[in-house]
C-alpha cells in the first residue's frame, strides 16, 4: 500500500487544526455596520454582531481577491492571501518629472523676529501630510540711516539745526547732539519718525545759550528698537560781538564860493550794554507748575527783562481745517548782574498745567526773552521742552 499523500499528525496538532477549522458561530459572521472609507482612503471597516471589529486596507483587499483567477495566480506565485505582487524589475528607469520650486514673498514682517512656516502641496489624491514641509526663519535687524545735516540762522547765542534720515521701515527716534568739543554734552528734544522707506527731513530745531565767538560741534543721532546711527560730525562758529564803529566824513570843498567849508562828523555805535542767553532747552517743571529757566548774563551792565512762554494749540475747525493759535501759558521778569547765571522761576497758568498734563508731562513750547538795558531793547525766541519732574515715590510704581 502506497503512503503518498498521507500525513501523520499527533493528537495535539490534530486538535489545533480542528479548532482552527471549526465553523464560527453565526453571531461572529453577522455584520451590524459596514463602512467604506473612500474619502479617507483607509479601506473597509466592519462591526460584527458579537462586538468585535475588523478593518482591511484597499490594497490588502485587492491582493486577497477570492475570484478563481486571483486564487490560481496566488497559488502559482506562492503568495498568501493579501500579500502584494512582487514588483517587476524595470528594464529602463521610468521618467519622473523634477520637483518644481515654490516660492512666496511675505510682507509686513517685524525685524529681529522668528517666524514658522509650512509648505502644503495638494492634488486630486489629497494634501501633503501635516508633518511635512515645516521650517523656520528669523528676520534681520534694521539700522536707520542718517543722510544729512545742516545749520542755519547762526547768531551770537542761537542757531537752528536740521537734517535728514531714512528710518528703514522702523519707527525711529531722533535728536541733535551739540557742544564745544567732540564729546558734545548737550542735545535737543528731537522727535519721532514713523516707520517708512525713503528720506525724511527733520527739524529745524533751535538751540540757545551759545557763547559768542565760539566753535561748536553738532551731529544728528537716529535710534530705533534695535540699532542706532549718527551723522557726520560738523562744526559752526558763532559771531563775536562787534566793537564800536567810528565813521569819519572827510572835509568837503565847495568850489562855487571862495569860502571853503570843512565838516567832520563822528558816529559811534555801541553794542548792547548786556546780553542774556538761555542755558539749556530742557526745562524741568516742579510741583506741576513751577518751571525753572536758567539764564546767563554777559556785557557791562545788569540785564533786566521779561520771559513769556507760549504754545501752539488747535482751535475750532474753520472750513476743512482745524485752525491753530498761540496760547500764553506763563510770564516772569528777571534782573541778572553781568557775568552771573541764575535760575528764573516761571509759574505756569491753568492752561499751561492742563496742556502739560494732557501731554503726559512733556510739552514743546516757545520761550520769548525780551531784555532791556540803557534805553535799548532786544528780543530772542527759543524752542524749549518742558518736562514734569516726577513726584516722590512715582518712579517706584
Amino acid at each position: 500500500m502506497s503512503h503518498e499523500g498521507i500525513r501523520f499528525a499527533t493528537k495535539d496538532e490534530q486538535a489545533r487544526e480542528n479548532q482552527a477549522n471549526r465553523p464560527l458561530p453565526r453571531i461572529a459572521i453577522t455584520p451590524e455596520k459596514v463602512r467604506v472609507l473612500m474619502t479617507e482612503g483607509k479601506g473597509l471597516e466592519i462591526d460584527w454582531a458579537d462586538g468585535h471589529k475588523s478593518a482591511w486596507g484597499f490594497a490588502w483587499l485587492r491582493d486577497a481577491c477570492p475570484c478563481a483567477t486571483c486564487v490560481d495566480e496566488r497559488l502559482h506565485e506562492g503568495r498568501k492571501v493579501g500579500q502584494p505582487k512582487p514588483k517587476p524589475a524595470a528594464l529602463l528607469p521610468m521618467y519622473a518629472p523634477p520637483p518644481k520650486p515654490a516660492s512666496a514673498h511675505a510682507v509686513g514682517l517685524e525685524p529681529d523676529t522668528t517666524y514658522y512656516y509650512q509648505v502644503v502641496a495638494e492634488n486630486k489624491a489629497g494634501k501633503s501630510l501635516p508633518s511635512e514641509g515645516k521650517g523656520t526663519f528669523k528676520t534681520l535687524t534694521v539700522t536707520p540711516d542718517v543722510t544729512g545735516e545742516s545749520i542755519s540762522g547762526v547768531s551770537t547765542t542761537t542757531a537752528a539745526l536740521a537734517g535728514a534720515l531714512d528710518p528703514e521701515m522702523a519707527r525711529t527716534r531722533y535728536y541733535f547732539e551739540y557742544g564745544e568739543t567732540e564729546a558734545y554734552g548737550q542735545n535737543t528734544p528731537g522727535g519721532e519718525v514713523a516707520a517708512s522707506a525713503g528720506e525724511v527731513h527733520v527739524g529745524p530745531e533751535t538751540i540757545a545759550g551759545l557763547k559768542p565767538g565760539t566753535t561748536y560741534y553738532y551731529r544728528l543721532r537716529a535710534v530705533n528698537a534695535w540699532n542706532e546711527a549718527v551723522g557726520e560730525a560738523k562744526t559752526f562758529t558763532t559771531p563775536t560781538i562787534s566793537s564800536p564803529i567810528v565813521s569819519i566824513v572827510t572835509p568837503v570843498e565847495i568850489p562855487t564860493t571862495p569860502v571853503t567849508t570843512t565838516s567832520t562828523t563822528t558816529t559811534t555805535v555801541t553794542p548792547s550794554a548786556c546780553s542774556v542767553s538761555l542755558a539749556g532747552t530742557r526745562i524741568t517743571v516742579k510741583r506741576a507748575s513751577e518751571a525753572t529757566i536758567k539764564l546767563a548774563a554777559t556785557g557791562a551792565d545788569t540785564c533786566a527783562g521779561e520771559l513769556t512762554l507760549t504754545v501752539r494749540t488747535k482751535g475750532k475747525k474753520g472750513g476743512n481745517r482745524r485752525r491753530s493759535r498761540t496760547t500764553t501759558i506763563g510770564t516772569a521778569t528777571f534782573s541778572i548782574p553781568t557775568g552771573r547765571t541764575v535760575n528764573v522761576e516761571l509759574r505756569l497758568d491753568a492752561a499751561g498745567r492742563a496742556l502739560l498734563k494732557a501731554d503726559r508731562g512733556m510739552l514743546n513750547a516757545n520761550l520769548t526773552i525780551v531784555e532791556s538795558s540803557a534805553g535799548s531793547a532786544s528780543t530772542q525766541h527759543a524752542s524749549i521742552h518742558l518736562v514734569r519732574a516726577k513726584a516722590h515715590g512715582e518712579a517706584k510704581r
